[in-house]
Order: structure tokens, then sequence, then C-alpha cells
């Protein structure tokens, strides 16, 4: 009888461990994924074929099931359907991946994303956190309206842009494609190696702008523009990368 508890014990701890390892997965190579009002979103690309859902594990959120929505599915106004019991709907049509959430959040999700796909994001409401995005060197283009932009080794295009929330990046390798991280009302900071080679625009209405680069200024005259355009040089050029923050500051530093 003990022996028959203790194997009942195992196997109950080892379906538990099953249960919160769960993931969602759907081929996704060399395909568009587009996500739309995900409101705890991480991304992380992956040199794999499938993009896959998880849960965050630093989600602190109430992962209790309603024992009253047992059997049944969440929907949204719209009609969409939880498909990946994620909060989120997944489908795919053609050549596009389209993931978008149901309802309100059910937690912070973590979604690895092949490196042969491009990503668009698009996050319009005040509800949730902060977009994060690492290891990813597809094609990245992110419009966020209330919330900061995190990318963390992003390697590929990278056109982003918010309203309200900053925009900060760290490179760890000198980008060889465009990058255009613009904010309307926050600043912007970009962070790559010394040896980056790249046409420069900076612009800023209202804020000032900062650097350690020694930056070939090109143009109109050797001091740039006074309406805060700046156009050059940096390590004789490259890919243009294009900085914009309407009403605050821009940081560009080596690292």
């Amino acid at each position: 009888m003990k022996l028959q508890t203790i194997l009942f014990s195992c196997l109950f701890l080892f379906s538990l461990g099953l249960a919160a390892q769960s993931e969602y997965k759907v081929a996704a190579s060399g395909k568009t994924i587009e996500f739309s009002e995900l409101d705890d979103l991480t991304i992380v690309g992956v040199a794999g074929s499938e993009m896959i859902i998880s849960r965050s594990m630093d989600d602190e959120g109430d992962k209790k099931e309603d024992p009253r929505a047992k059997g049944l599915k969440k929907i949204s106004a719209s009609g969409r359907q939880d498909n990946t019991g994620f909060g989120v709907s997944v489908r795919t049509e053609g050549n596009v991946v389209t993931v978008e959430q149901v309802g309100k959040s059910n937690g912070a999700i973590v979604i690895q994303v092949p490196n042969s796909a491009a990503v668009k994001v698009k996050q319009s409401t005040y509800r949730g956190t902060d977009l994060k995005v690492s290891d990813f060197s597809g094609e990245l283009n992110v419009s966020m309206h209330y919330h900061q932009v995190m990318l963390d080794n992003c390697t590929g295009p990278l056109a982003v842009n918010t309203i309200y929330g900053g925009i900060k990046a760290m490179l760890n390798k000198a980008p060889t494609k465009e990058i255009r991280l613009h904010s309307t009302y926050s600043n912007v900071e970009l962070q790559m190696p010394n040896s980056t080679k790249a046409n420069l625009r900076l612009s800023t209405s209202y804020g000032s702008m900062y650097t350690d680069f020694d930056v070939q200024v090109k143009g109109g005259s050797e001091l740039g523009d006074d309406e805060g355009n700046l156009t050059g040089l940096i390590n004789g050029g490259g890919e243009l990368i294009s900085l914009r923050a309407t009403y605050k500051n821009i940081y560009l530093r080596k690292g």
C-alpha cells in the first residue's frame, strides 16, 4: 500500500510539472507574425521553426481557474476564441500568423519566435506592461501607445514607434540593418558597439541630444540644424540609424 501511495504521489507531482511547463506551438518559419493588443508580452528570438507560447516564470498573476468556466472557451466581444489556453487567439492564414488577446489578460506570457520570421506588434491601450524583445535577428516593426519598448540584442531591421512610452535598445553587435526608433513624448536610448558604422539622423524638437560617439556632421552647417535635426556619419558611415524624440531626449552611447 505504501509503495502504491508513493507511486501515485510521484505520478501526481510529475503531472503537475507537465502542466506547469505546458506550451502552445505553431509552425512560423519564414512567416509574418502579427501580435495585436497583448497586454503582458515578452518576445524571444530562437533558431527553431515554431512559434512557442508559454507562461512567464515571473508572472505573479492569479492563475487559478474559474471552476464555472470548466468546459467553456473564453471569447472576446469580436468573436475571437482562446484556442491556446493562454488567453490568446492564434490563427494562420497563408504566410501570416495572427496572435490576438481574448478579453482581459490571463497573465504574462513569453512567445518564442523563429529568427527567420518577420514580427509586427501593435498595442494601443493603456492596459498591461512594457514590451520586451530579446535575441531576435528578424525584421521587427512595433507600434505602441502607452508603454515602453525594451530591446536587447535585436540585430535585424528595427522600426519602433511609440507615443507616450520610451524606447531603450541595447545591441551587443554592430547593426547591419536599418534602425528607426521614434517616440513622441518620451526618451529614445540606443547603446551599440564602439565600432558601429552608420549614417546617423537625430531629431528632437523640444529635447536634447547626447552621445559619446565621434559624429561627423553633414549637411547645412558644421554644428547641425538649430531646429534639432542632425545628419552625420559614425566611423565613416553605414546603415541608417534614425532616432527621433519629439518632446524628450535622445541618448546614443557606446557599449
